[in-house]
Order: structure tokens, then C-alpha cells, then sequence
């Protein structure tokens, strides 16, 4: 997972160095496009495999992935340095006045303030297998289903979307990934099941639509990371990417303590509706504190 992670850090920081201002909506959508394809194809496999191999087996065939691209990284053609290479005082100095700009750590911030919603992902998960009863396979159907609204905001956004302002968007992407976000609600309380809705039907449905909108609204925000990205310091994008993995970790555990003071947990799901409802609140809050933000 760990070596997933750092090639993907290099193939985006690429991007972003081949990123013009005129192109970073197209470069991105085509790089995050391949990605969600291959996403797409390995949930579908992943809990089918499942259901007919041993994890050891399971295991054996990711090793030949990484495997496969280091072979094809030798097909990577780079263009020799011909400038003269700058030396770290340089480079601190050129960030240190990149960050200092209030149109760039804004909105920095900002998105460190989103990303540190509180989660409730691991609960959830024991909810879906031990409550729900998901088997493995489905697991596979749900983030098949996910891959699959990733790639249709990708289309949606390269399409249609790649031209509107960046406040507008993500305000709007945000507002609604939280509007729907509650619909964890009825599920945890069991709504679904007095409307006459499947249990199953209900995760489908409600994965997509949150998989949609909530790669509609990190389209946006990696597309400004490439147009503001200075020339030679790529790395800034590195330091966006690392500020939102800092917010979603945070957001990690201070949902994790939420759960923890409450008293949910593998024996009690009872309250659980409880901690979607803080989550919108403190997006809604966050977001009447964005308006003031002018991108």
C-alpha cells in the first residue's frame, strides 16, 4: 500500500510539472480517469476473487504489480536539467513567497479544514458486515459502484465543468456531499427498511451518488493545485497532497474519539446517527465561514 502510494505521489507530481494553466483541467482529468479505470477494474475482481481464492493466493498476484510497473517505468523518458539547479536557501525563498500569498494559504487552509470532518468510515465498516451482513463479494459491488461515479463526475467535470469558477464549484460539491451524506441516517436507523427500500439498494445507490459528487469536488481542487504549482518547485503539489492526507488523518481520529465518547462501538450502533449529524454541522458552519473566501 505503501509503495501504491509513492508512485502515485511521482506520477501526480509528472502531471503537474507537464501542467500548463490551459491544460491542468485536461491532464488531470485524463490522469484520475486512468486511475478510477483501474480502480474500477480491481474492485470488480477483488471481491469476486474473493469468494474462489485464499488471501495468500490474493496476495501472490498483487506482488506482481509493482513488479509490473518498474518494467514499465524504463519506457519513461525524462528530459535532462539543463538549467542550473537551485540550492535549497533558493527554493525555501521562492515557496516561502508562494505560501505567503493569501489567495494561496486561504485556501490551503481551507481545505485542511475540510478534510478534517470528522469520519465515522471504520465503524461503518463493521456496520455494513456485522450488522448488514455485506459479504465480501458485495463489498467488491459497492466500491465497483464508487469507481464507477468517479468516472462519470471525471467525464462530467472534462466536459462541462472545467471552466467554472472554483468558488462556485466547491461550495456547491461541498454543500451537497454533506446534504448527502446524511442519508447514512435512515440507514443506520433502519428508515429504509419502513420505506420498502433494500438494504443493499439503499449502499448502491448511496455510494455512487457520494463517490460522484465528492470526486467533482477534489477535480476542482487538484486542478487549482496544478495552475498555482510554481515552475521548478513541483513539490508544492506534494505539500497540497500532504495537507489533505494530514486533514483526512486528523478527521480520522477525531471521529474515532467522537465514537469513543459516545459509547459506539461493535455493540451499539444506536447513536450512530448522532455522528452524521455533527458532521454536517460542522461543514455547514465551515462552509458560512467560506463565503468569504474570492478565489
Amino acid at each position: 500500500m505503501q509503495l501504491e502510494l509513492k508512485i502515485i505521489q511521482i506520477l501526480e507530481a509528472l502531471m503537474v510539472e507537464q501542467c500548463a494553466s490551459d491544460h491542468a483541467a485536461n491532464n488531470v482529468s485524463v490522469f484520475f480517469g486512468f486511475k478510477a479505470a483501474g480502480g474500477l477494474i480491481s474492485a470488480y475482481f477483488s471481491g469476486m476473487l474473493l469468494m474462489y481464492l485464499t488471501k495468500r493466493q490474493i496476495f501472490l498476484i498483487n506482488s506482481v504489480f509493482p513488479s509490473t510497473m518498474a518494467i514499465l517505468s524504463l519506457k519513461l523518458k525524462e528530459t535532462q536539467q539543463t538549467q542550473q539547479s537551485q540550492n535549497i536557501k533558493e527554493v525555501l525563498s521562492i515557496f516561502w513567497t508562494f505560501f505567503s500569498n493569501p489567495k494561496i494559504y486561504y485556501p490551503v487552509l481551507l481545505i485542511l479544514a475540510f478534510m478534517m470532518v470528522p469520519s465515522s468510515s471504520s465503524i461503518m465498516f463493521y456496520f455494513y458486515t456485522e450488522v448488514l451482513h455485506f459479504t465480501p463479494k458485495f463489498m467488491g459491488y459497492l466500491k465497483f459502484i464508487s469507481c464507477l461515479g468517479t468516472l462519470l463526475a471525471i467525464l462530467l467535470y472534462r466536459n462541462f465543468l472545467k471552466d467554472v469558477e472554483f468558488k462556485k464549484i466547491f461550495i456547491i460539491t461541498t454543500y451537497s456531499f454533506f446534504f448527502y451524506y446524511l442519508s447514512t441516517i435512515p440507514l443506520v436507523t433502519r428508515m429504509n427498511v419502513l420505506w420498502g427500500i433494500d438494504y443493499r439498494f439503499f449502499c448502491l445507490v448511496d455510494s455512487v451518488k457520494l463517490q460522484f459528487i465528492g470526486e467533482l469536488n477534489l477535480l476542482h481542487i487538484l486542478v487549482y493545485a496544478c495552475k498555482i504549482c510554481p515552475k521548478n518547485i513541483e513539490a508544492t503539489n506534494a505539500m497540497l497532497m500532504a495537507t489533505m492526507n494530514l486533514g483526512t488523518f486528523a478527521g480520522g481520529q477525531l471521529g474515532n474519539l467522537i465514537l469513543y465518547e459516545m459509547g459506539i462501538n461493535q455493540q451499539d450502533y444506536s447513536k450512530l446517527y448522532i455522528q452524521s449529524r455533527y458532521q454536517f454541522q460542522y461543514i455547514f458552519h465551515l462552509l458560512n465561514f467560506n463565503l468569504k473566501f474570492k478565489s
